[in-house]
């Protein structure tokens, strides 16, 4: 969708729900808000993000990548902060995948990686509310039960589907790049251990979000189960995924008013907790406007110059080559 139907999307949304909105009540609410626990919320996402970079480069080894750590953390923030600039709720991934392979010819590795790390997060967040609904069957009502039966059926459809992602290549269903996906599936295959660490770490990230949540809920004196917050907050991360407004505007405000209202929060509550949740995205996300400029990154549209070990080798080739002991661009000899 259009930069412009997006605008105009999370506008529309945003127009309904203040139409909607008992004022008062919101300013009474603001007024009322612990922001020591706000900021608790903030440094415990900015907490998060690291674990976040440290699940990327561990992922992004098997791919033939293997900077230091403090590099993973300084791109994912950078990627926060153009997640939080540009209109789309990827354009993040594609600048942090575009600085991983800096100096390289191998962005569809790079991107994979990227594709792996929003991949594992994605599976716990399913699994994680799955599992959270059956505690809390009695507070949600049918539809919401019903989301989350479908949610699971799709996490078990693509559970069986990935075996046979490698086959799927070879039928050039993804044109020159199906080499680069069946070598990049082969590799994590051959690594179990690396895949069970990776959903540990994500299990982590996404139980820091239903901490940080809870932390501002309770600053606002809401009185809402951490368990159906485990719910409701991967529902409403992937609300924010359609893409019919900029960066879940709108949609992250409608979603707590919907899933929050079963348990008693009130409209003007539900469309503060959004806000002040959102703000603390923002707070740690300008974190990477510092490592973007500290760091001297260059534009990624110039022409970098190519190290001569990755010249001449395609994606495909550098993840069968590759050890756990390599540096990603260095040649095979210096290994």
């Amino acid at each position: 969708m259009s930069k412009v139907l997006r605008i105009a999307g999370s506008l529309a949304l945003l127009a309904f729900i203040a139409w909607r909105l008992d004022w008062s009540r919101f300013t009474g609410a603001f007024a009322r808000v612990d922001y020591t626990l706000w900021a608790a919320g903030v440094a415990i996402y900015v907490l998060a993000q690291v674990v976040s970079a440290l699940r990327w480069q561990l992922l992004s080894r098997p791919l033939g990548f293997d900077l230091g750590l403090g590099r993973y953390v300084s791109l994912y923030f950078i990627g926060m902060f153009f997640n939080l600039v540009l209109p789309t709720s990827v354009g993040g991934d594609v600048v942090r995948a575009g600085y991983l392979a800096w100096g390289t010819r191998r962005r569809g590795a790079a991107f994979l990686s990227v594709l792996a790390d929003r991949g594992s997060g994605l599976v716990m967040l399913v699994a994680m509310a799955c599992l959270a609904g059956l505690f809390v069957r009695g507070l949600m009502p049918g539809w919401m039960e019903s989301i989350l039966w479908a949610m699971a059926g799709l996490l078990l459809l693509s559970a069986v589907c990935v075996p046979f992602i490698p086959r799927i290549a070879r039928w050039r269903v993804l044109g020159t790049k199906g080499p680069l996906v069946t070598e990049a599936v082969e590799a994590y295959g051959r690594r179990p251990r690396l895949l069970v660490i990776a959903a540990a770490l994500s299990l982590v990230i996404q139980l820091s979000g239903v901490v940080q949540m809870g932390l501002i809920a309770h600053g606002m004196g809401l009185d809402v189960s951490w368990t159906y917050l485990a719910v409701v907050v991967p529902l409403v991360a992937l609300l924010t995924l359609l893409p019919i407004s900029i960066n879940g505007m709108g949609l992250r405000e409608y979603g707590l008013v919907v899933l929050l209202g079963p348990v008693g929060v009130p409209t003007a509550d539900a469309v503060l907790l959004s806000l002040l949740q959102f703000g603390a995205a923002v707070a740690a996300s300008l974190l990477g406007a510092g490592f973007y400029l500290g760091g001297a990154y260059p534009r990624l549209e110039s022409s970098p110059p190519i190290d001569r070990g990755t010249e001449g080798r395609s994606d495909a080739e550098a993840i069968r080559g590759h050890s756990d002991q390599r540096r990603a661009g260095q040649p095979a000899k210096a290994a």
